[in-house]
């Protein structure tokens, strides 16, 4: 993506200016694929709209220190709202709802913004500190919505931010829970393979081999073993299968790999019919397991939980 017009947007998404809930002119960055226009942007509040094609995405979202942040994206047929909320747990908690019809264009307008503020407000290399929390609330849930094959939701999705990670999955522990024990499931049938949120750092630095686990068309269980991390892999749909693992599209998410987003990744590269933007939802329950690796990361990434993330380290 070629963006023009990046330091003003930069400075404006950064928090750089005045606290003028109005500050500066409208600003606009134009991409090989659609247009940012900002209409409002400082240290608190940004404002605008992500044009491609005949699809419309207009957003805002406020951050309120100690309080809360919340975010609303119209596209569509589409409306879309995220939140964090401090007083919910020890850490809050983050949650998603969805109305309306979240289609095609939908989803391709909402990879597209979520591409347009990871272009301006990159995810955090070693050692650099993200974006205001606002910012990276709309960049991450624009790009991980747009994944999404489930339709409106019914009631909010809500995850409360634990204090760290979960264990992995230990195939010998049959105590039954989220990732930290109950053996593999197997066979045919619905299987719940929640892993938690299980970080793999092995994925980093070019990527590795890891077992991973869907169930395919028939709903019968299967592991298998594949590459996480990779920068490219063979696909038609490259907005799930390039960098494998990370929770987004593409490469352009939050980089760091779980094993749940490399199960809904490699469910979509391993049924190549399909593609992160297939209505069937056939890898649905998949991308319905990585929410609350989703909702961790963001929490990391905008100094809500104590764990730092830092590019793909930990």
């Amino acid at each position: 993506m070629t963006m023009r017009t990046l330091l003003p947007l930069a400075a404006a998404l950064a928090g750089a200016c005045s606290d003028d809930p109005q500050s500066g002119a409208v600003q606009e960055a134009v991409s090989d694929s659609g247009r940012l226009t900002l209409d409002v942007s400082n240290d608190r509040e940004i404002a605008g709209r992500f044009t491609e094609g005949d699809t419309v995405a207009t957003f805002s979202s406020r951050f309120e220190p100690g309080v809360s942040v919340s975010a609303t994206i119209d596209a569509g047929d589409a409306a879309i709202a995220a939140w964090y909320d401090a007083a919910v747990g020890e850490h809050g908690a983050v949650g998603f709802e969805i109305d309306g019809r979240l289609g095609e264009r939908e989803r391709a307008a909402l990879a597209g913004l979520g591409q347009a503020l990871a272009d301006i407000v990159p995810f955090p290399a070693d050692g650099e500190k993200d974006g205001p929390p606002h910012v990276i609330l709309l960049r991450d849930y624009s790009g991980f919505l747009s994944e999404w094959t489930s339709g409106a939701t019914d009631e909010p999705v809500v995850t409360e931010l634990p204090d760290q990670p979960m264990a992995p999955r230990d195939p010998g522990d049959d105590s039954g829970g989220k990732g930290g024990g109950g053996p593999l499931p197997t066979g045919c049938g619905p299987a719940n393979d929640d892993d938690g949120i299980t970080l793999l750092p092995m994925c980093c630095n070019g990527g590795a081999v890891v077992p991973w686990q869907h169930d395919a068309s028939n709903h019968c269980f299967t592991t298998m073993a594949n590459v996480c991390g990779a920068a490219s892999a063979t696909s038609a749909d490259p907005l799930a299968t390039s960098c494998p693992g990370r929770c987004g599209p593409g490469c352009a998410a939050i980089p760091v790999y779980t094993q749940d987003c490399l199960d809904h990744d490699l469910c979509l590269m391993h049924h190549t019919a399909l593609g992160s933007l297939d209505p069937t939802g056939s890898c649905g329950d998949e991308l319905g397991e990585a929410v609350d690796d989703v909702a961790f990361l963001y929490g990391a990434e905008a100094g809500f939980v104590a764990m730092a993330i830092t590019g793909c380290g930990f």
